[in-house]
C-alpha cells in the first residue's frame, strides 16, 4: 500500500479527528486541544510554543489575541497538529499560516521545521473548516459564491485562511482578491492569471474574462470574486454502446491524422482528467463537469476535440465516475 504524502497524511488525520468527534464550525478548538495537552499563555514574540515533556502531557503556550480571534483559533489548530502528527517529535515555536497563507511573515519559518509547519496548518484548515463542511457548502450553494462565503464565515476563520481552505474543496475556474492585494487566490487548476500591476488592473482583467463575479464582506474585509469557468451543464446520461476510451478515440480521430498524436492526445486527455481528482473528491457530477471543462478549456490544446458530442459524453461519463468513486 502506498504511504500518503505528509501534507495529504495530515489532511487525513484532520478528517479522522472530525469524524471521531463529529466535529461541525464553529470548532471548540479549546477544547479538543486540551484534551491532549496543558494550554497557557506564553511570553514572548512568537504566536505559539509547543513543549514535548517525557512522561507528562505536551504543554502549549500561546499569545491570545483577542482583535484577531480567527488567528488565535488556527494557531491552536495549528499546535494541535503538531501534538497529533506523532512524527513531529521535536518541540515548535510557530508561526502558523506563515508557510502558505502569508508570504511577508514567511521568512520568520525556520527552513529546517517549514515542511512540519506546512503540515500544521494543513491540519488545522482541516479541522477547523473540515472538507465534508466545506464539500456540503459548495454543494449546496452551487455556483452562488456570496452565499457560500456569508457560511464560510461560520468556521470563524480569518479571512485568508477561510480562502485557503476554500480552494480545498473549488473546482478550476474560481479567483479571489482579498482587500486590494495583488496576489489573488485562484482555485487548482484555474489556468494563468492576468498580469497585471495594481490591484485596480487586476479587478479590472479579471472581470472582462469573468462569466460571473461579486464581492462580500467577510470578517471586515473585502473579498472579491470572480468565475472564469464558463457555465457547462452537465449532459444527460447517454446510451452510446461505445465504451469511454471509444468514445475519446473517435473525437481525437476527427481532428488528428497521425496515429502517434492520437495515441498522445489520448494520454494527455486521461491524464488532465486525472489530475483534477483530488479537487473532484466529494462533489456532485455537475460540479466535476463543470471543473474538468474549465481545466480543458485554459489548457488550449483540446479546443478542436471539444466541439464534439463524442468528448462532451466522454467527460459527462468521467465526471459521474469521479462522483461515484467519492462515495466508495
Amino acid at each position: 500500500m502506498a504511504i500518503p504524502p505528509p501534507v495529504d497524511a495530515a489532511r487525513n488525520l484532520a478528517g479522522l479527528l472530525v469524524e471521531r468527534h463529529d466535529l461541525r464550525p464553529p470548532v471548540d478548538i479549546e477544547a479538543l486541544l486540551a484534551l491532549r495537552a496543558d494550554v497557557d499563555w506564553p511570553t514572548g514574540d512568537v504566536d505559539a510554543v509547543m513543549l514535548r515533556r517525557p512522561a507528562q502531557r505536551p504543554q502549549v503556550f500561546y499569545r491570545p489575541i483577542p482583535e484577531k480571534r480567527g488567528r488565535e483559533r488556527f494557531t491552536l489548530g495549528h499546535e494541535l497538529g503538531h501534538i497529533v502528527l506523532l512524527w513531529h517529535l521535536g518541540n515548535a515555536a510557530c508561526v502558523p499560516g506563515a508557510t502558505e497563507a502569508d508570504p511577508a511573515t514567511a521568512t520568520q519559518v525556520d527552513p529546517a521545521t517549514s515542511d512540519e509547519e506546512v503540515q500544521a496548518d494543513t491540519f488545522a484548515s482541516c479541522v477547523l473548516a473540515p472538507d465534508r463542511w466545506l464539500r456540503h457548502l459548495a454543494d449546496e450553494q452551487r455556483n452562488d459564491m456570496n452565499s457560500l462565503l456569508k457560511e464560510l464565515e461560520t468556521a470563524e476563520l480569518s479571512t485568508t485562511a477561510s480562502l485557503v481552505a476554500l480552494r480545498r474543496v473549488l473546482m478550476a475556474g474560481w479567483v479571489f482578491q482579498l482587500n486590494n492585494q495583488l496576489t489573488p487566490f485562484a482555485s487548482p487548476g484555474t489556468g494563468q492569471l492576468p498580469n497585471a500591476v495594481t490591484a485596480f488592473q487586476l479587478r479590472a482583467r479579471l472581470s472582462d474574462q469573468a462569466h460571473d463575479q461579486g464581492e462580500v464582506a467577510f470578517a471586515s474585509n473585502t473579498v472579491r470574486w470572480w468565475r472564469l469557468a464558463a457555465p457547462s451543464p452537465l449532459p444527460e446520461t447517454d446510451d452510446d454502446p461505445r465504451t469511454d476510451t471509444q468514445l475519446m478515440r473517435a473525437a481525437i480521430a476527427v481532428c488528428t491524422t497521425d496515429i502517434g498524436q492520437r495515441h498522445h492526445r489520448l494520454q494527455s486527455a486521461n491524464g488532465k482528467v486525472g489530475g483534477g481528482a483530488k479537487d473532484a473528491a466529494g462533489r456532485d457530477p455537475a460540479s466535476i463537469y463543470e471543473g474538468l471543462w474549465h481545466r480543458f478549456e485554459v489548457d488550449g490544446r483540446f479546443d478542436d476535440v471539444m466541439t464534439l458530442p463524442e468528448f462532451s459524453m466522454w467527460l459527462a461519463r468521467k465526471s459521474r465516475q469521479k462522483y461515484l468513486a467519492g462515495l466508495q
